[in-house]
């Protein structure tokens, strides 16, 4: 019999947010090491009919409790509430399982009832119940490791807790991606350009949109395709670019690799701040953008910019092509240096992916997490 697996998130399934990429891949991932998996997690209204498997692109399917929920201030919160008197249940029952997650609350409520837990965090929690909570689990015995996505993370956390931390198990894991299925599909891209920029991901604050656009105006022989943002955020921008830019919307997350295998070259472009969904935490500090292992599982060539965090992962000339921030020409010259040197085009698309198999995938996080720690 498979040993059950509870993960607990607060995340919104199906969605555009990353988290909720995070937690199906990991579900998923959990399933392919024999465990019987149950996912908890929110949904929005009229959304449960949709098929989250495909939805995601995951092959293993494995059970899901999604509560519907909203997006209003709070609503994370009362979600965490309305799963008591479940995980009440479970912790009470004498069946043998892990419990795993993101929701500080629900491990917290796990943990004062006995049961052993494991804590991944994303983020700090500067105040409210959530906070009040993760330092009594952090606090609690029954917290058997505490998972961090980057090393920055874990430097802020010790900062917060000190003596805390020391007795914990303490775990690095960045975020991940899965093997591509295949390197030969491929997105049709609009304009007729011989070669091509793309773009994935949210138009949030402080993700480079903007820079992209002037990076754009200066290079009218380049196709810049943006695949992501609202309707009303791509109005927005779409009146300041220039004709070679072009924008495609939201594509679920089991499309992705087709616009990757579209791409002559993948751009990264984050600034010194930057906001999540709803502009309800900045994370440069210690983000783990799963784009960019999704992006390193793509063989192609990416330009980053040279947050420090994102370069426990990627580093210049070998793996990738480092620029400032803010630095428009920095990136012009990057993107010339790519489109005109073939050799330089194959070795840091073909280190990217080399470090990404070796390190990145689902299931090597997994196994770090679960059995290497």
């Amino acid at each position: 019999m498979l040993r059950k697996l509870v993960y607990s998130s607060t995340a919104i399934v199906p969605s555009t947010q990353a988290n909720s990429i995070q937690v199906m891949k990991m579900c998923n991932a959990l399933r392919r090491f024999n465990f019987d998996v149950t996912l908890l997690a929110g949904t929005f209204p009229g959304k449960k009919n949709i098929d989250v498997f495909d939805y995601y692109g995951i092959e293993n399917k494995f059970s899901i409790i999604r509560k519907v929920t909203g997006s209003h201030r709070g609503s994370t919160f009362l979600l965490s509430l309305r799963y008591y008197p479940m995980l009440k249940k479970l912790a009470a029952s004498s069946q043998d399982i892990l419990f795993y997650g993101r929701d500080v609350l629900a491990l917290y409520i796990l943990a004062q009832a006995g049961r052993e837990v494991i804590y991944e965090t994303h983020e700090t929690i500067k105040k409210g119940p959530r906070s009040w909570a993760e330092k009594k689990l952090i606090k609690s015995q029954n917290l058997s490791k505490i998972v961090f996505i980057s090393e920055e993370l874990r430097k802020a956390y010790e900062e917060k807790y000190g003596v805390l931390l020391a007795d914990k198990k303490i775990i690095v894991a960045a975020d991940a991606a899965d093997v591509p299925p295949n390197f030969s599909d491929s997105f049709s891209l609009n304009g007729d350009f011989d070669f091509n920029a793309c773009y994935v991901g949210g138009f949030y604050k402080g993700r480079g949109v903007e820079l992209i656009l002037q990076i754009a105006s200066g290079m009218p022989e380049v196709g810049f395709h943006l695949f992501g943002g609202a309707d009303d955020q791509i109005c927005r921008v779409r009146e300041k670019s220039s004709s070679n830019v072009f924008f495609y919307g939201y594509i679920i997350p089991a499309q992705t690799y087709k616009v990757r295998n579209a791409a002559d070259v993948l751009l990264m472009p984050y600034q010194k701040e930057v906001m999540v969904a709803q502009n309800a935490s900045e994370t440069s500090r210690w983000m783990s953008p799963i784009k960019l292992f999704e992006y390193m599982s793509g063989k192609k060539p990416i330009i980053s910019s040279d947050n420090r965090v994102l370069q426990e992962v990627l580093k210049h000339k070998r793996n990738c092509l480092l620029c400032e921030s803010d630095n428009v020409k920095q990136w012009i010259q990057a993107i010339k240096s790519i489109k005109e040197d073939k050799v330089l085009y194959t070795n840091i698309g073909q280190a990217a992916y080399n470090d990404f198999i070796d390190n990145y995938t689902w299931d090597r996080r997994g196994k770090h997490i679960l059995f290497e720690s």
